[in-house]
């Protein structure tokens, strides 16, 4: 350990001895420089997205149907009402009759649920008058004891035995009221209201069904080209997508805005659009922004949409970049941000040479772009910055060591 201190110390000595030997004359030499300049400078929020289709159809077509024939290829265009496949009408009427008994099947379990759960509302009810009834002759008889105990007409033990019925009756009492105030308020609305919904779920499925008996022609209900296309013909299907539209006109990206930036973030708001994969950037828009927050790692992250204009080679799913204007100022003073030095206290100052030495001035900084500062006051127009070069930052940080 002390061989490395001592080794340490020897090199600190010997880099300064070297800096005496071959240090310039002109202290400036020592240090690199920048002019301050006049220019332009923006900042930007940055973020990272894939690209998704606002409007995209999958057509998927019931267990058991069959394709007769496909009208479109992959890689077609259409419009809103061309056709797309034709199914075998009898593949189609089989699940009509399915439908059916499946609809049947849910009509017998909704009205057995009603009927169940009224049986259940009567029984409570029945249960909770019973215990009314019980309540008040309980409380009667145990007055009337009292009454007859004053002129000693009962033993106090017969008063204690109608005092503990009455206790008895008053809690059977106030069980009965809280079942049936849950049950009232949470079992019976929830019970129905599940069974009512189940129903519907299952009229619309059996609409659904019908409503393809005019439906043995298949219709594009969106425009745009076809992204797969099955090749299944004549062959029974299981509840698959035979055909996907995608309308590359409603392209976006998706990116997640953390709340520190969202308060910057609005829709309608310009975006600078780089495609990766493609090496090229497009122009865009906020066209959506979510308030719903999903946190992660306990920061709220909002979901966010830039909408893309139709550029033929962007597709589904590739990566993008995201760049939204933070702050900009125009014909305002420049320098490098290396250039820019803290006190102990944070307060920025620059290097100036005057009198051939280097002294310490004050500046004033607006925004930065972390390559370049803006400076609001300090310095002018064509003025000389110096900052430490790479050797003479060795030394001190050998020096400091």
């Amino acid at each position: 350990m002390k061989k490395n201190k001592k080794w340490i110390v020897g090199a600190v000595i010997i880099a300064l001895v070297l800096a005496f030997v071959f240090w310039p004359k002109d202290q400036a030499a020592a240090y690199n420089s920048a002019v301050v300049q006049r220019g332009d400078l923006e900042t930007y929020y940055s973020f990272s997205g894939n690209v998704v289709a606002n409007n995209h159809k999958d057509h998927m077509v019931g267990q058991d149907y069959v394709i007769a024939e496909y009208y479109v290829e992959n890689g077609d265009h259409v419009e809103v009402g061309d056709l797309l496949y034709r199914l075998e009408e009898d593949s189609v009427s089989d699940s009509f009759t399915q439908a059916k008994a499946s609809l049947q099947m849910a009509k017998n379990s909704y009205a057995s649920t009603l009927a169940n759960i009224e049986t259940q509302k009567v029984s409570i009810e029945n249960t909770l008058e019973l215990a009314k009834r019980s309540f008040m002759m309980a409380e009667t008889n145990y007055n009337n004891y009292l009454q007859l105990y004053t002129i000693g007409g009962v033993s106090q033990l017969e008063v204690d035995t109608q005092m503990t019925a009455y206790m008895q009756a008053m809690a059977n009492l106030s069980n009965a009221q809280t079942s049936y105030d849950a049950f009232m308020e949470t079992t019976y609305p929830t019970t129905l209201s599940t069974a009512k919904a189940s129903y519907d779920s299952s009229v619309a499925s059996y609409n659904t069904t019908m409503d393809k008996l005019g439906d043995i022609e298949v219709r594009s209900e969106i425009a745009g080209e076809i992204t797969y296309r099955g090749n299944e013909v004549g062959t029974k299907l299981d509840q698959e997508i035979v055909v996907s539209i995608t309308d590359f006109n409603s392209l976006a990206v998706s990116i997640k805005v953390d709340e520190y930036d969202i308060s910057s973030i609005s829709i309608g708001k310009e975006a600078d659009i780089y495609i990766s994969s493609l090496g090229e950037s497009v122009e865009g828009m906020i066209s959506n922004l979510s308030k719903n927050a999903n946190t992660i790692s306990g920061i709220a992250f909002f979901n966010a949409e830039v909408s893309l204009p139709y550029h033929e080679h962007i597709l589904e799913g590739m990566s993008a970049e995201i760049k939204i204007l933070n702050s900009s100022s125009s014909d305002t003073l420049l320098i490098p941000m290396e250039a820019l030095q803290f006190t102990d206290r944070n307060e920025t100052y620059v290097l100036v040479k005057e009198n051939n030495e280097m002294i310490e001035r004050m500046v004033e900084v607006g925004i930065n772009d972390g390559v370049t500062v803006e400076i609001l006051s300090g310095v002018e127009e064509g003025e000389t910055v110096y900052f430490m070069n790479d050797l003479l930052y060795q030394m001190m940080m050998a020096g400091g060591q």
